[in-house]
């Protein structure tokens, strides 16, 4: 136990050489420890945006040791270049403490990679009651990211098909309620889509048939 304990203190002389700030801002040995342990990303910033601290789940993913990014902003390096002036005023809120306490967005790391992060924020108060310094605790979300994006596209492209088939297509919801109609079927049955949508699949029947299915949807039931 004891060869453990003095471990980690070297980890945290190591990891916090040079950062006295922090120590003044009550952020004990202990906090440290925890951070280093959690498995989630932890980075603390100063009121300008400077990185005073970061973890080891910040190297490991980034490929940049707490050397060096200690006291360069965040949206010099980390951001991608759509997202710094975004990336500046969600920081300026948090500054102002008018806290989007959650949010989310690209890091690039050291070998060019982008990763999609989620992150929530705690602010630690002066004694003058301003904002001192802020703490992100981010997670990794890239791959959850990268199959929404492929659904999305998929969805999009079955879309596109459907809209753009010659042949009527119509789906409809479990109480036979018409969710998709297509050109093919508007040139078909002379129903547009705004008209048609949301109403029951029968209207779509001659009027002598119409009687015929509700009773077999009925019998179904």
């Amino acid at each position: 136990m004891l060869h453990v304990i003095l471990v980690y203190r070297s980890l945290y002389v190591a990891r916090t050489k040079d950062c006295r700030e922090l120590r003044a801002a009550s952020l004990t040995a202990a906090d440290f420890q925890i951070f280093e342990a959690v498995g989630a990303l932890v980075v603390v910033l100063n009121v300008d945006g400077q990185i005073l601290y970061w973890n080891r789940a910040c190297s490991d993913l980034t490929g940049y040791s707490i050397e060096e990014v200690r006291g360069r902003h965040v949206w010099d390096f980390l951001l991608v270049p759509e997202e710094v002036e975004s990336g500046k005023a969600v920081f300026a809120k948090l500054r102002a403490a008018e806290h989007p306490s959650r949010f989310a967005t690209y890091w690039v790391t050291k070998t060019c990679e982008r990763r999609w992060l989620a992150w929530s924020n705690t602010l630690l108060m002066g004694p003058d009651g301003q904002v001192q310094y802020i703490i992100g605790t981010g997670i990794d979300q890239t791959e959850s990211k990268r199959t929404e994006e492929v659904l999305r596209a998929s969805e999009a492209k079955f879309s596109g098909l459907i809209s753009i088939s010659a042949d009527a297509i119509v789906s409809v919801d479990e109480e036979q309620r018409i969710v998709i109609y297509n050109e093919g079927a508007e040139k078909i049955f002379g129903w547009k889509t705004e008209e048609i949508l949301g109403q029951p699949l029968d209207v779509l029947l001659p009027e002598r048939l119409r009687e015929v299915h509700r009773r077999s949807d009925n019998s179904r039931d």
